[in-house]
C-alpha cells in the first residue's frame, strides 16, 4: 500500500516539475510574441503578491504537512494513508503553484525579484520529493530511531 502512495506522488511531483518548464516555456513565447504593458500600480501589486505567496506558502505547507503526519500517528492504516496522500498533494501544490506563479511574474514583469522567488520555491520544492523511506516511516506505527550509534 505504501508503495502505491509512494509512485502516486513521485507521479505527481514530477508532473508539477514538469509542469514549471512548460509554463517558463509559454510564458516566454507569450511576452516574445506580444507586448503588454503593465502599470507600475499593478506591477507593485503582483511582485508584493508573489513575494508574500512564497514567504507564506512555503512554511505553511512544510509545517500543515508535518501537523497533519503527527496527529495521525495513531490513526487506522487506511485512513492514515488516505490523509497522508491528501496532504502531501496539497504539499506538492501549494510549493508548485508558487514557482509557477512567481515564473509567469518574472515572464511578464521582467523583474529579477520574481526570478528569485521562484528559485527560493523550486528549491524548497525539492524537499517535497516523496521517499520511500520516509513515506513507510511516516506511515508506520513506530517512533522514529533518532539515536546516533
Amino acid at each position: 500500500m505504501e508503495n502505491k502512495v509512494y509512485k502516486q506522488l513521485l507521479m505527481s511531483y514530477y508532473v508539477a516539475f514538469a509542469m514549471f518548464f512548460i509554463v517558463f516555456l509559454v510564458c516566454f513565447k507569450a511576452v516574445a510574441s506580444c507586448c503588454v504593458e503593465i502599470s507600475q500600480d499593478l506591477k507593485i501589486f503582483l511582485q508584493s503578491f508573489g513575494i508574500m505567496y512564497v514567504l507564506l506558502s512555503i512554511p505553511f505547507a512544510l509545517w500543515y504537512f508535518h501537523r497533519i503526519v503527527a496527529k495521525t500517528k495513531d490513526d487506522v492504516l487506511d485512513v492514515k494513508i488516505k490523509k497522508y496522500r491528501k496532504v502531501a498533494l496539497l504539499r506538492i501544490f501549494l510549493i508548485a503553484f508558487g514557482v509557477m506563479l512567481n515564473v509567469v511574474f518574472f515572464c511578464f514583469l521582467k523583474d529579477m525579484s520574481m526570478f528569485y522567488c521562484s528559485v527560493i520555491a523550486a528549491l524548497a520544492f525539492i524537499f517535497c520529493k516523496p521517499q520511500k523511506e520516509k513515506i513507510e516511516q511516516d506511515l508506520s506505527n513506530d517512533e522514529p530511531n533518532n539515536e546516533e550509534e
